[in-house]
């Protein structure tokens, strides 16, 4: 949205078109001041061109396009939770079904797509559907934008070929830790993925999750993590952003993610349990199991990762105390 926000509008259209709607939306986090201005420049310069109307490059299809602003919070990621806010209704997801493209905004069926996602389509569309498959690896194929920050030399955003290993993200591209940091963890996809010990660097990314304690991919955050940095610390950092971000609306999630919170808090201050920690695993199990939205299903990460990876380490903290 930033850099090439003419990819994203070209792709938008192309979906609008193929799947005979004629109204878009374009919801953008209502942090992201920068994307959305430029957004709204390239709709006008869209519109003015011939792209956007009542009749797209004068073949009869008519398209409006606009710019809708989040309601703020991590929540809003859920697609029926992004349905409300644009309806004026409280930040929370539906019950599902309907899905949106049986009910949607306003009751109609509606497409919702990634950005990411539709910014792929021109490129696929203008060079084949041979050209996108062969970048990646034989079982996911395309590319993915990493966030890449911490403790390394280059932070920002870097478009990778589905299959690089992380190791390729933080030392290749990211340029290894400053000065004479040690790499000692890495947090991979945000605050509903996990933190992985410096042994799985050469774990490659792809779609979904790449590692079956709860590490996924997710938005493509990488976070480096070095020796002044306490994983326990951050597995309460994360912990604690889902319990803040959530809606409320289903107990498991607003029940569930304070409590773990709390339980890491007593971890922290010498006065967990062994038994702690397996009430531990236990909740952040049931609060992915039991939540009714995204950030619910995927809260106990953080804390699953950290104890599968990390276990021992809990656990002589559990004894201390």
């Amino acid at each position: 949205m930033e850099g090439v926000p003419h990819r994203l509008i070209e792709g938008a259209i192309i979906a609008a078109y193929a799947s005979d709607v004629h109204e878009a939306y374009i919801y953008i986090n209502a942090e992201a001041n920068l994307s959305a201005d430029r957004m709204q420049i390239a709709i006008e310069q869209a519109y003015a061109n011939g792209l956007l109307g009542d009749s797209v490059l004068s073949s009869g299809y008519a398209l409006e396009m606009q710019i809708v602003r989040g309601a703020g919070g991590y929540v809003c990621g859920d697609e029926t939770t992004l349905l409300n806010t644009m309806e004026g209704q409280r930040r929370e997801p539906r019950q599902r079904p309907p899905f949106p493209t049986e009910a949607g905004l306003w009751g109609q069926p509606t497409v919702i797509n990634n950005a990411e996602t539709l910014s792929s389509v021109p490129y696929i569309l203008a060079n084949g559907a041979d050209a996108f498959a062969a970048i990646g690896t034989e079982d996911d194929k395309g590319t993915k934008i990493i966030s890449l920050s911490g403790a390394v030399l280059h932070g920002g955003l870097v478009e990778v070929p589905m299959g690089t290993t992380l190791r390729e993200i933080i030392y290749d591209m990211g340029g290894g830790t400053p000065g004479d940091a040690e790499l000692t963890a890495i947090a991979v996809g945000g605050p509903s993925s996990g933190i992985f010990p410096v042994s799985m660097l050469d774990t490659p990314i792809k779609p979904g999750f790449i590692h079956e304690s709860g590490v996924m991919l997710g938005a493509g955050g990488v976070i480096a993590l070095d020796d002044s940095v306490s994983i326990v610390d951050m597995m309460r950092k994360l912990a604690a952003y889902n319990a803040n971000e959530s809606c409320g609306k289903c107990t498991p999630c607003r029940e569930g993610t304070p409590r773990m919170v709390e339980l890491v808090d007593n971890l922290i201050s010498g006065q967990a349990s062994v038994s702690d920690l397996d009430e531990l695993r236990q909740l952040a199990e049931l609060v992915n199991a039991a939540s009714l939205c995204g950030l619910g299903q995927a809260a106990g990460n953080p804390v699953l990762s950290v104890l599968h990876f990390f276990g021992d380490e809990l656990a002589m903290m559990a004894n201390r105390s």
